[in-house]
């Protein structure tokens, strides 16, 4: 009798004290709406995650059992298709790489102006984010940050940016346009790869390097122009433009550049291109498959033109070369250069040369 008193005790202390757990493991979930946190130093603390947390409308809180919130730490709330908007305070410092990746129903979210760097896929695959407004204090936009945001159609990169990371806003389909401010230096691979709606691009002042496949597939593009005004060589990636099929027209004014290969390859409504003094290499591809391509004009300083880098350009009709007769037989030119090309005629300084 006495074992089995005992034993109910138990099982009653027990029943007592998960009862009590439980009570206040859902207080704290309705105090913070399913938020985790977890402890830093000095008494703060960081958003860790929400898998608990299926509210639309979510705001990140001041503090957390007493301590205060100073950032939202990685993937804290990746995957969570509940939320559309989030609200956070201006004392946020941080928010942490793949803070909000995949949350597919993301509409509407605020960056405080402690936060200076948009990290890694912190908004990849935000299919449902159409604008957000970057603050003019943000320094770096890092790899995958905005990539398959399909509905964002609309961004101001501020004008402190340095860097643009690897895919950044690749695949951003509604993307109409794009100013890179003057203090970006390089864009990363990929950074606008797809960004099929994407018509007007305008370059910094200080930009040296386009990233290979940058602007890869960006179909709506229709005219371009590319300076460079740094002290560097500027560096256009290999196929950083290729498969953009509306590009029309092409300039790329006087400065040293290092073009890589198959840069404008399957541009197939590009129609005229000029080159700048001081290139001296049309690259490997360079323009192959530009089926619509009937004049390109190149400059005194050029030295060599690579392997098939007009190959497929069956619309050729003139090449307008700044030199003479004699400095266009001394060119390097590369194997089946001209493959494929229409029957164009150059027409140097001093003289015309046929095909």
């Amino acid at each position: 009798m006495t074992n089995r008193v005992v034993k109910i005790g138990l099982i009653c202390i027990a029943a007592v004290l998960c009862i009590s757990l439980l009570w206040g493991f859902f207080r704290f979930l309705s105090r913070y709406g399913g938020l985790e946190h977890r402890l830093l130093t000095d008494d703060t603390c960081e958003v860790s995650g929400s898998y608990d947390c299926k509210k639309s409308r979510v705001t990140i809180p001041r503090s957390m059992d007493g301590n205060k919130v100073v950032g939202i730490g990685g993937g804290a709330f990746s995957g969570n298709t509940y939320v559309k908007s989030v609200k956070i305070p201006a004392r946020i410092g941080y928010i942490g790489a793949y803070a909000f990746a995949e949350c597919s129903n993301l509409q509407k979210i605020n960056i405080p102006k402690a936060v200076t760097v948009i990290e890694d896929a912190v908004f990849r695959s935000c299919t449902s984010l159409a604008r957000i407004e970057l603050h003019e204090g943000i320094t770096k936009i890092g790899h995958s940050a905005f990539r398959y945001c399909v509905l964002l159609d609309k961004v101001v990169i501020p004008s402190a940016v340095t860097e643009i990371g690897d895919d950044a806003f690749s695949e951003c389909i509604s993307l109409s346009n794009i100013a890179i401010p003057d203090n970006v230096e390089r864009l990363g691979i990929r950074s606008f790869w797809g960004c099929s709606s994407l018509k007007e691009v305008t370059f910094g002042k200080n930009l040296w390097s386009i990233g290979d496949s940058a602007f890869m597939h960006c179909e709506g593009l229709t005219n371009l122009e590319i300076e460079n005004t740094t002290e560097f060589l500027f560096d256009i990636g290999s196929g950083a433009f290729m498969g953009c099929t509306s590009l029309e027209s092409v300039v790329i004014r006087d400065g040293q550049y290092l073009t890589r290969g198959n840069v404008f390859e399957d541009c197939t409504s590009l129609k005229t291109v000029t080159l700048g003094n001081g290139m001296d290499t049309v690259c490997n591809g360079m323009f192959e498959n530009c089926t619509s391509l009937e004049s390109i004009t190149l400059p005194q300083s050029l030295m060599q033109i690579d392997e098939v880098a007009f190959r497929g350009c069956s619309s050729l009709k003139e090449i307008r070369y700044g030199g003479t007769v004699q400095q266009w037989s001394e060119i390097r030119f590369g194997d089946l250069w001209d493959e494929g090309t229409g029957e164009y005629r150059v027409y140097c300084s001093d003289g015309v040369v046929e095909k």
